[in-house]
């Protein structure tokens, strides 16, 4: 049936159809007057010439064609009910089709085959130029376009968005090396060695205090973290239990401020080992086998200008079970880069939408405590813009899956 109906929405099918109505009406009017009119002529002649078997011949002619106008005349009965014979649906459609053959009708079908002609431009290619024309052209028809075709091409009109947004993304995401695939920009995770000065923490060194020009809030170990964590950050479920995996890693040495002169660029290395180490349950490491990027191979960078974008994905990640790797500020200016490893996040967030960087609790690589992000000295997010970096947006590293 719906075949059937999409057929009557076709303007050159309605024209069609209103061609055969006026042709039908005309029928109706000129079959019967014909009829007449060479009857009388016929019966005229026969009776004039005076032969018998002339006029016989001619009104059984003049029945044949008294009948076939009859036919004619009764033809807006018998098409309905032969139409009928198959199908209840037919015949509902064809009275449907009938309806709307009408001027009114037809130049609305026109319109509307018109825009969906732009939308479907719009739709194969999703353009900033096709996807105005294609708004222009809906907001021009608001007056006469019935609701649910409204509708329907603004749903077409946000989806073209969002494919042009997403193409955006992928070319911004292949030109800095990358693949897009589900949402994210996947690049290799790479070795960064300190000749790269990642993690310039001159003048900064977590919430230890211990130059005295950097005092992030949050509590580092002891009964206050395990009150965070008792309640009010929600933790990524890792094989080695979070404040467990702190104490061991301080106990080891395994963090930057151990040896700050040898491990002073090495804060991307020690993150890779807290991340990896903690997702594995292995808390063996050290000072000199956990500054050695162990694990690298099994991250992905992603990078974003958008930090929500940033934000939406480290909470899938950390309700997935994974830790994820964060550019923060290294020094307080947040002209320099330093990485952490986030663990958590409070716990009134219930979707990526509503988390915040303040909202999360991460361990440093500085110094392998807990710490939260919301106090006014606490570590912040930056951009590779903001520290001199080739690339320009908030970055993390996260587990490959």
């Amino acid at each position: 049936m719906s075949s059937l109906s999409n057929i009557c929405e076709i303007p050159a099918f309605l024209r069609t159809m209103l061609i055969l109505k006026y042709a039908f009406k005309i029928a109706c009017i000129m079959v019967p007057i014909i009829i007449i009119i060479t009857v009388i002529i016929s019966l005229f002649k026969s009776i004039t010439s005076g032969k018998d078997e002339d006029l016989k011949e001619t009104f059984k002619l003049s029945v044949r064609k008294i009948i076939a106008g009859l036919v004619v005349g009764f033809l807006p009965v018998i098409i309905p009910y032969a139409i009928s014979l198959t199908g209840e649906d037919t015949l509902y459609t064809f009275k449907e089709c009938t309806a709307r053959v009408t001027t009114e009708e037809i130049e609305y079908y026109e319109k509307i085959e018109s825009i969906t002609s732009i939308v479907e431009t719009m739709k194969n290619n999703p353009t900033s130029d096709n996807i105005k024309k294609a708004k222009k052209a809906i907001d021009d028809a608001k007056g006469y376009l019935k609701e649910d075709n409204i509708i329907k091409y603004l749903t077409a009109v946000s989806d073209a968005e969002i494919q042009l947004d997403a193409q955006k993304k992928i070319g911004e995401c292949e030109h800095q090396g990358g693949k897009y695939k589900n949402g994210y920009c996947l690049k290799e995770a790479k070795y960064e060695k300190p000749s790269d000065n990642n993690g310039d923490n001159s003048g900064n060194t977590g919430n230890s205090g211990e130059n005295g020009n950097y005092t992030p809030g949050g509590s580092g170990t002891g009964t206050t973290t395990m009150n965070l964590l008792s309640g009010e950050f929600t933790v990524v479920n890792t094989k080695s239990e979070i404040k467990s995996f702190a104490g061991a890693m301080r106990r080891n040495g395994t963090y930057q401020g151990s040896n700050s002169e040898r491990y002073g660029g090495y804060c991307l290395g020690f993150a890779y080992t807290h991340a990896w180490g903690m997702y594995t349950g292995n808390t063996s490491y050290n000072g000199e086998n956990g500054h050695g990027y162990t694990g690298a191979g099994n991250f992905s960078t992603y990078i974003n200008d958008d930090l929500q974008e940033v934000l939406n994905v480290v909470y899938s990640e950390i309700t997935a079970g994974r830790p994820v790797i964060l550019q923060v500020n290294g020094n307080k200016q947040g002209t320099s880069r330093h990485f952490v490893t986030v663990v958590g996040f409070k716990s009134q967030v219930k979707n990526a939408a509503s988390l915040k960087a303040t909202d999360l609790l991460i361990m440093d690589s500085w110094d392998a405590k807990l710490e939260r992000m919301d106090q006014s000295n606490s570590r912040f997010v930056v951009t590779g813009a903001a520290c001199h970096k080739d690339y320009s947006g908030y970055r993390i590293q996260y587990l490959k899956h």
